[in-house]
């Protein structure tokens, strides 16, 4: 595969709709008003059909409220609709680029992150939420080129570390991903902040360049999507989650319920795949991830870390997979002795959270016990002892990296057996 195959792809792509590019156009003018973009709309009735089922259906609970264009700008928002617009638009054009190629598993990573980004810009309050949903939605518009140009080519890529992932690309197929979503957006002369988010979400460095904190929403939903198993790419612990959250103006530590919530908004998602006419059968996924916890929990693991952020994302992420918290309390003892050991299949250690007293303290305690340990973020503090051959484990940890503590764990303990641990 040649760098030049890529770029002719990319040229042969069709153009975006008319209707798409006015929109653009209303996008980078601040005096636009809700008018101009009902006026546009309404030049493509197929579009305005689709924009005004999308303003009744689930994704915005306003079933049978709203009934024309112009009333679904007022409630809603001209930015919310231009945005929503351009999302349909260009959903459609990729569908009908890549007919033939089977890109269920593109569609089903994009929607998690769009959905992933909504939720984010709606808590954080800092990021127009349908802005975010489009830039998620795209994040990876050169994997579909990829794609059409080199079926299967991520299969070949899989095993690759997170850093080596577009060089790998490049490689393989001619491009990396994110070079070739910019070429497609430079194609389509869409806005140079989308260009900048695709390019970079990939880039731990670059995040802090983007004024409009499209690149950090983006990031932390393509991680988030990981954690609910919608990702083919390896974990990125680079930048910080928690650092994420911040600039977007959210804490983590007090954000459990952020992947839930996420499921419940990949959920309302369907709406706007049957709009652009797109089939990826999302929402059910969702529902199977959060089954086992209701069911009962697989197994249960103890944090032992110092970050508070670090501890409320992983009772969210592993709770999604149905595995139940012990407190380090509990596992420690309070008098130091076995109380709790016997409940935990897996324990999490943060070495970079604690200091070299209390590692070395749990380092003793660990080695006399026979759970298996994990380990989040850099080793620090661990290479003379016996847990520097621990197996590293992400923050955006899926039910692939819990398996194999899954499979090894022992039936939970019953309530009347921890009572007398």
């Amino acid at each position: 595969m040649s760098e030049d195959l890529v770029l002719k792809r990319i040229k042969t792509l069709p153009a975006l709709p008319l209707v798409a590019h006015r929109l653009m156009e209303l996008m980078q003018r601040d005096s636009s008003s809700a008018d101009d973009v009902t006026r546009v709309l309404a030049s493509d009735q197929a579009l305005a059909a689709r924009v005004l089922k999308l303003a009744n259906s689930s994704f915005y609970g306003r079933s049978g409220q709203v009934g024309s264009v112009s009333r679904a700008v007022v409630l809603l928002g001209f930015s919310a609709i231009r945005s929503l617009a351009l999302g349909l638009g260009m959903a459609q054009t990729l569908r009908r680029a890549a007919a033939g190629t089977d890109l269920t598993d593109f569609w089903r990573h994009a929607i998690y992150v769009a959905a992933g980004a909504r939720n984010l810009a709606r808590q954080g309050g800092r990021v127009e939420p349908e802005e975010a949903f489009v830039a998620g939605l795209l994040h990876d518009l050169g994997r579909l080129v990829l794609e059409t140009v080199a079926p299967g080519y991520e299969r070949q890529l899989r095993g690759v570390a997170a850093d080596d992932l577009l060089e790998a690309e490049a490689r393989t197929v001619g491009m990396a991903h994110t070079r070739a979503g910019q070429k497609i957006v430079q194609h389509w002369h869409l806005p140079t902040r989308l260009a900048h988010v695709i390019r970079s979400h990939h880039h731990p460095s670059q995040w802090r360049q983007d004024a409009t904190l499209l690149t950090p929403t983006v990031m932390l939903a393509d991680q988030m999507a990981r954690a609910l198993d919608r990702s083919c790419e390896p974990p990125a612990d680079q930048p910080d989650l928690a650092v994420l959250a911040g600039a977007l103006g959210i804490d983590l530590a007090a954000s459990e319920d952020l992947l839930a919530q996420t499921c419940q908004e990949v959920q309302r998602t369907e709406a706007f795949l049957a709009m652009a006419g797109i089939d990826a059968d999302v929402a059910p996924r969702c529902l199977d991830t959060a089954a086992p916890a209701a069911a009962g929990p697989v197994a249960r693991y103890v944090y032992l870390g110092g970050d508070a952020a670090h501890a409320t994302w992983l009772d969210g992420a592993l709770g999604i997979h149905g595995w139940e918290p012990v407190s380090m309390r509990q596992y420690l003892g309070e008098a130091g002795g076995e109380e709790g050991a016997g409940a935990v299949a897996l324990v999490i250690l943060e070495p970079a959270s604690l200091r070299p007293d209390q590692l070395d303290r749990l380092g003793r305690l660990l080695a006399a016990r026979s759970a298996p340990v994990a380990v989040i973020g850099p080793p620090a503090g661990l290479a003379a002892t016996p847990l520097a051959a621990a197996p590293s484990l992400p923050l955006a940890v899926s039910s692939a990296d819990l398996a194999p503590f899954a499979r090894a764990a022992a039936p939970p303990a019953s309530d009347a057996t921890l009572a007398t641990i």
